[in-house]
């Protein structure tokens, strides 16, 4: 399917209002939103005006410049409603006053992690000289909960809390993960740390009934798994897997599915979706004898996948994921043309005009694009080759399914997470018919209690978990330590997408052109690399009430500290900070003066 532009109208509409969504992102000011406002009204007036003598020559011979004021008020209306959205743009955030106290509402559901309670909130109103009054913003919040006893917070809860917050801290180094910046795109600023006692109770279940039952329904299932499965590993994957329950995943078990480029399946996605929808359309194939009992087939399987959204708490992938397939749906069942660019574009500009934050959320990016190649660039892919036997055009037509949703999502992947897994065909070939099996296994588990298949449910999980551990033990399963700059980004994606149409179109031009964009990538990545060997620099860390002293020249660094090359702390901090800094040679010192001295600089 070849991109048009007269019919792919809802695949352009998403660009412009997501390009307004980062401007106004970047651009945050009360200036520029009312600016905004009014050139949006002014924009919404003429176009209306001209829509009611559109057919005079005059008007329709600039169509053209029509069209681009169209897009024009679309750019403006997403910075816009992304600007209008920046709570710290708003007067009423309560950070912008002094607070006694804050009534504050549990808008996520609890994380426990280890004695720690961790959830987002909302603040609703501040007490300040012995009166409530209204405020907005959200409020990441911390429990020291030793000892809980009988009061669990819930999603909904409204609570009491003293006013004892702060801005959310920027990383110590840019190497390690920007935990503000990413909360900013979730559009909360501050955090605070609180004891049991510091914490009140106000009202119980107060948030949308909806997303309640929702969370509270996805907790039951959880804890049927939780019940009937001993390996707490295979718990966790089936609740991570079906579920999209995160909580108790080890970092060894993610680990293992990030190295072999397979943590899409750990993501309920468009994947499960599409899985449901497949098969519930195989089981009633009976219903396609009229238009009657099709339309009823269609609603059937319209409900099944929005009840399985709403188990896994309407995330991101699955709310695109569902959208799409009823689109989908509907216009196969009313017998209409349907576009899958704009179905993907349609469902990308209603959950950015539901929220425009959830563009810049790493999972959301992923998954657009990881669809729009298999759209766009598989069956492409599957032209390159024709066999003679079914068998083997179809075995290439999952290669090419794995290869295409792989390419389009390589620039980020490496951006985001600074690493590139080697047998990713082989990986994604392994686990799709047991991805497959443990979903319907486990949701017939589940909605028919037939608690009697966990054993081959759980065996058949810690299988799959096994394959993959063995497959990312392999030698060379991946590439890590790849650091790229946001220009290197912009020419590796370019040089890409300029290489897939040169072979596409069979284009000299083309091709030219994308290796001179690899060239560019290969310069920058070399003067980065010269760089690096001239550096001489000291780095001191401050880790958890620990101190680490990196010396770096050129390429070599000693440390100094007693974390070892198997701690947390060495992995998730100095590791990454020594890959971003090109060192090859790592030599450890441990040593009471030296730490005492890296103290007191």
């Amino acid at each position: 399917m070849e991109l048009k532009r007269q019919e792919t109208i809802f695949l352009q509409l998403p660009l412009f209002f997501a390009t307004g969504i980062v401007l106004g992102y970047s651009f945050p000011s009360i200036f520029l939103r009312n600016a905004l406002l009014v050139a949006s009204v002014l924009l919404f007036i003429g176009l209306l005006l001209l829509n009611f003598c559109y057919s005079t020559p005059k008007v329709y011979r600039f169509k053209h410049r029509i069209l681009l004021t169209v897009y024009l008020l679309i750019l403006f209306l997403g910075a816009l409603l992304c600007l209008l959205q920046k709570e710290l743009l708003q007067k009423d955030h309560f950070s912008s006053s002094q607070f006694e106290l804050l009534k504050i509402q549990v808008t996520g559901e609890p994380q426990l992690r280890n004695t720690q309670l961790h959830f987002e909130s909302k603040v609703t109103a501040g007490l300040t000289k012995g009166k409530y009054r209204a405020c907005t913003g959200h409020l990441l919040v911390s429990v020291q909960i030793n000892n809980w006893g009988l009061l669990p917070l819930k999603y909904g809860d409204i609570l009491i809390v003293k006013a004892k917050y702060r801005a959310v801290a920027a990383p110590l180094l840019s190497s390690t993960f920007d935990f503000k910046s990413w909360l900013a795109m979730q559009n909360i600023y501050h955090q605070a740390y609180f004891k049991k006692e510091d914490i009140k109770p106000l009202k119980r279940n107060k948030g949308n009934p909806l997303i309640s039952y929702a969370l509270n329904l996805r907790k039951k299932q959880v804890d049927i798994y939780k019940k009937l499965i001993h390996d707490p590993q295979a718990y966790a994957v089936a609740s991570t897997l079906i579920l999209g329950y995160r909580s108790d995943l080890s970092p060894e078990t993610l680990d293992a599915y990030a190295k072999t480029g397979t943590i899409h399946a750990l993501s309920v996605s468009g994947m499960h979706v599409g899985i449901i929808y497949l098969v519930l359309n195989w089981i009633l194939f009976f219903l396609n004898r009229t238009s009657s009992l099709l339309f009823l087939k269609a609603l059937f399987i319209i409900l099944i996948i929005w009840f399985y959204a709403l188990i896994t708490g309407f995330s991101p992938s699955v709310l695109r994921s569902a959208i799409m397939i009823t689109v989908l749906i509907l216009s196969k069942t009313l017998h209409k043309k349907t576009n899958s660019y704009n179905i993907l574009g349609f469902s990308a500009f209603c959950i950015l005009l539901y929220e425009p934050f959830l563009l810049f959320d790493i999972g959301f990016q992923l998954s657009y694009l990881s669809v729009f190649g298999l759209i766009w660039l598989q069956p492409k892919i599957c032209k390159w080759f024709s066999f003679k036997f079914i068998w083997m055009n179809r075995f290439w037509s999952i290669l090419a399914m794995s290869l295409s949703a792989q390419l389009t999502t390589f620039p980020l992947s490496i951006y985001y997470f600074h690493q590139f897994p080697v047998y990713f065909l082989f990986s994604n070939l392994f686990i799709m018919m047991p991805a497959a099996l443990i979903m319907y296994t486990g949701l017939v588990m589940l909605l028919f209690r037939c608690y009697f298949l966990v054993t081959p449910f759980e065996w058949l999980i810690r299988f799959t978990t096994s394959g993959l551990r063995w497959i990312s033990d392999l030698p060379f399963a991946s590439i890590s330590a790849i650091w790229i700059n946001q220009t290197e980004l912009i020419l590796l994606s370019t040089g890409l997408i300029l290489f897939i149409l040169s072979l596409n179109h069979a284009k000299k031009k083309l091709l030219f052109t994308s290796l001179l964009f690899f060239l560019l990538l290969e310069v920058s990545m070399l003067h980065q690399q010269l760089i690096a060997r001239r550096q001489q620099k000291i780095i001191v860390l401050r880790l958890k009430q620990k101190y680490t002293g990196i010396y770096i020249k050129s390429n070599k660094a000693t440390l100094i500290t007693d974390a070892t090359p198997k701690s947390t702390i060495f992995k998730f901090y100095i590791k990454p900070c020594l890959d971003q800094h090109r060192i090859s040679e790592v030599h450890f010192k441990f040593s009471y003066q030296g730490l005492k001295k890296i103290k007191h600089l």
